[in-house]
């Protein structure tokens, strides 16, 4: 590496991604930029102009979410069933009563065989 190309390096160190990629790069760069390996050096030169793009998908992802949350609240209530009421027991009233008839109609029976 050049003596010229290591001071342009020093000049502007790299803050964005552009400015990396606008260098030629070259394996003794490594040294100077602090990471090793190609990969290292493109994947930090993309990096922060990528992530940006990630957080407005997000951002959108989680707007629409919330829109499709409020929908889902607004379902239709249920219907509630209605209890059917107990009948009271009236059993001994209406027992009484048959009785009564029959013993009646026993009677009559009974008085008009006779």
């Amino acid at each position: 590496m050049n003596e010229d190309n290591q001071a342009l390096f020093l000049q502007h160190p790299p803050h964005d991604g552009h400015a990396i990629q606008s260098f030629i790069l070259t394996p003794a760069s490594d040294n100077i930029l602090g990471i090793s390996g190609w990969g290292q050096i493109f994947a930090k030169a993309n990096f922060e102009s990528d992530t940006s793009k990630f957080r407005r998908r997000r951002r959108r992802r989680r707007k629409k979410k919330k829109k499709k949350k409020k929908k889902k609240k607004k379902k239709k209530k249920k219907k509630k069933k209605k209890k059917k009421k107990k009948k009271k027991n009236t059993s001994n009233c209406n027992n009484t009563t048959t009785i009564s008839k029959n013993n009646s109609n026993s009677n009559n029976n009974n008085n008009n065989s006779n």
